[in-house]
């Protein structure tokens, strides 16, 4: 749920002239352990190594957990 909050901000509309990596880093910066764990595990390794795809990934947990979340 807190890729859609930091998600819908970033895509305001405002230009924050901050690369994609970026934001990816200060979003995984801000979680907690466990959930950074979980994070690296649907990633295949390192969430910062899948950098090219991170937004990709997020967006498929955030999906999952919203269908879990209806169910």
């Amino acid at each position: 749920m807190s890729w859609g909050c930091f998600n819908a901000l970033i895509n305001t509309g405002l230009d924050l002239a901050i690369q994609d990596t970026i934001l990816l880093q200060y979003f995984y910066m801000g979680l907690d352990r466990e959930t950074l764990k979980y994070l690296d595990i649907a990633s295949g390794g390192s969430f910062f190594h899948a950098s090219n795809s991170g937004r990709s990934i997020l967006t498929k947990v955030l999906e999952s957990t919203l269908e879990e979340v209806e169910n």
